[in-house]
Protein backbone atom coordinates (compact mmCIF):
# COMPACT_ATOMS: atom_id res chain seq x y z
CA UNK A 1 0.00 0.00 0.00
CA UNK A 2 1.36 3.57 -0.95
CA UNK A 3 0.59 6.42 0.94
CA UNK A 4 0.44 9.92 -0.35
CA UNK A 5 2.33 12.00 1.81
CA UNK A 6 0.36 15.38 1.34
CA UNK A 7 -0.54 17.99 3.76
CA UNK A 8 -3.83 19.67 3.99
CA UNK A 9 -1.70 22.83 2.39
CA UNK A 10 -0.36 20.83 -0.51
CA UNK A 11 -4.34 19.92 -0.93
CA UNK A 12 -5.25 23.20 -0.85
CA UNK A 13 -2.44 24.28 -3.14
CA UNK A 14 -3.67 21.90 -5.54
CA UNK A 15 -7.33 22.40 -5.93
CA UNK A 16 -6.83 26.12 -6.18
CA UNK A 17 -4.80 26.18 -8.73
CA UNK A 18 -7.44 23.78 -10.39
CA UNK A 19 -10.74 25.30 -10.00
CA UNK A 20 -9.43 28.90 -8.87
CA UNK A 21 -12.86 30.74 -10.20
CA UNK A 22 -15.18 27.95 -8.82
CA UNK A 23 -16.31 28.78 -5.14
CA UNK A 24 -15.11 27.93 -2.14
CA UNK A 25 -16.22 28.61 0.66
CA UNK A 26 -19.75 30.58 1.05
CA UNK A 27 -21.36 32.05 4.23
CA UNK A 28 -24.68 32.52 3.73
CA UNK A 29 -25.62 34.62 7.17
CA UNK A 30 -22.63 36.78 5.88
CA UNK A 31 -23.42 37.19 2.32
CA UNK A 32 -19.70 36.15 1.82
CA UNK A 33 -18.53 34.13 -0.79
CA UNK A 34 -14.93 33.00 -2.01
CA UNK A 35 -13.91 31.81 -5.11
CA UNK A 36 -10.90 29.28 -4.70
CA UNK A 37 -8.14 31.80 -5.57
CA UNK A 38 -9.46 34.53 -3.03
CA UNK A 39 -10.24 32.04 -0.22
CA UNK A 40 -6.24 30.56 -0.78
CA UNK A 41 -4.66 34.31 -0.91
CA UNK A 42 -6.68 34.90 2.25
CA UNK A 43 -5.63 31.58 3.88
CA UNK A 44 -2.04 32.70 3.17
CA UNK A 45 -1.96 36.02 4.04
CA UNK A 46 -3.94 34.67 7.50
CA UNK A 47 -0.96 32.13 7.90
CA UNK A 48 1.71 35.19 7.04
CA UNK A 49 -0.41 37.10 10.07
CA UNK A 50 -0.19 34.33 12.63
CA UNK A 51 3.41 33.74 11.74
CA UNK A 52 4.63 36.78 12.02
CA UNK A 53 2.42 36.82 15.57
CA UNK A 54 5.56 34.19 16.27
CA UNK A 55 3.24 30.92 16.47
CA UNK A 56 5.37 28.17 14.67
CA UNK A 57 4.84 24.53 13.93
CA UNK A 58 3.75 22.67 16.68
CA UNK A 59 2.36 25.34 18.71
CA UNK A 60 -1.07 25.38 19.79
CA UNK A 61 -3.83 28.32 19.32
CA UNK A 62 -6.87 28.48 20.97
CA UNK A 63 -10.30 29.46 18.38
CA UNK A 64 -13.28 30.49 20.74
CA UNK A 65 -15.55 31.32 17.91
CA UNK A 66 -19.20 30.22 16.48
CA UNK A 67 -18.72 28.83 12.91
CA UNK A 68 -18.55 31.21 10.40
CA UNK A 69 -16.06 31.82 7.51
CA UNK A 70 -13.01 33.49 9.49
CA UNK A 71 -13.24 29.93 11.67
CA UNK A 72 -12.54 28.32 8.01
CA UNK A 73 -10.04 30.70 7.13
CA UNK A 74 -8.50 30.26 10.60
CA UNK A 75 -8.70 26.52 10.07
CA UNK A 76 -6.58 26.17 6.95
CA UNK A 77 -4.00 28.25 7.71
CA UNK A 78 -2.60 26.93 10.66
CA UNK A 79 -2.80 24.13 8.93
CA UNK A 80 -0.81 25.66 6.55
CA UNK A 81 2.13 26.57 9.08
CA UNK A 82 1.65 23.27 11.24
CA UNK A 83 -0.21 25.03 14.33
CA UNK A 84 -2.54 23.02 16.21
CA UNK A 85 -5.99 23.58 15.93
CA UNK A 86 -7.49 23.66 19.81
CA UNK A 87 -11.65 24.71 19.08
CA UNK A 88 -13.40 26.02 23.10
CA UNK A 89 -16.61 25.03 22.95
CA UNK A 90 -18.28 28.35 22.23
CA UNK A 91 -21.16 27.77 24.81
CA UNK A 92 -18.43 27.25 27.59
CA UNK A 93 -18.71 28.66 30.97
CA UNK A 94 -15.71 30.92 32.86
CA UNK A 95 -14.60 28.19 35.11
CA UNK A 96 -14.55 25.37 31.68
CA UNK A 97 -12.94 28.47 29.55
CA UNK A 98 -10.10 28.58 32.26
CA UNK A 99 -9.64 24.86 32.44
CA UNK A 100 -9.43 24.56 28.99
CA UNK A 101 -7.07 27.45 28.23
CA UNK A 102 -5.03 26.40 30.86
CA UNK A 103 -5.11 22.66 29.84
CA UNK A 104 -5.10 23.34 25.96
CA UNK A 105 -0.94 24.79 25.76
CA UNK A 106 -2.24 27.27 23.95
CA UNK A 107 0.04 29.82 23.17
CA UNK A 108 -2.42 32.40 21.29
CA UNK A 109 -6.67 33.02 21.28
CA UNK A 110 -8.62 33.79 18.06
CA UNK A 111 -11.94 35.04 19.50
CA UNK A 112 -15.45 36.12 17.89
CA UNK A 113 -17.16 39.10 20.18
CA UNK A 114 -19.62 36.78 21.49
CA UNK A 115 -23.07 35.30 21.15
CA UNK A 116 -26.47 36.21 23.06
CA UNK A 117 -25.74 35.58 26.57
CA UNK A 118 -21.97 35.20 26.52
CA UNK A 119 -19.62 38.39 26.26
CA UNK A 120 -16.61 36.63 25.06
CA UNK A 121 -14.52 39.97 25.97
CA UNK A 122 -16.31 40.21 29.60
CA UNK A 123 -14.82 36.57 30.36
CA UNK A 124 -11.65 37.04 29.22
CA UNK A 125 -11.48 40.50 31.17
CA UNK A 126 -12.27 38.26 34.17
CA UNK A 127 -9.74 35.90 33.41
CA UNK A 128 -7.17 38.24 32.43
CA UNK A 129 -7.38 41.88 34.15
CA UNK A 130 -4.40 42.86 32.72
CA UNK A 131 -5.67 42.49 29.16
CA UNK A 132 -7.32 46.12 30.20
CA UNK A 133 -3.93 47.54 29.76
CA UNK A 134 -2.76 45.80 26.91
CA UNK A 135 -1.54 48.36 24.11
CA UNK A 136 -3.34 46.99 20.57
CA UNK A 137 -0.34 46.38 18.45
CA UNK A 138 0.17 48.19 14.86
Amino acid sequence: MDFVRKTVGDVLDEVALKFSEKEALVDLSQKKRFSYKDFLATVNQTAKGFLKLGLKQGDHLALWSPNRWEWIITQFALAKIGVVLVSIDINCKIDQLEYFLRQSDSKSLVMAEGMKGAEYMDMIRQLCPEVKEAIPAS
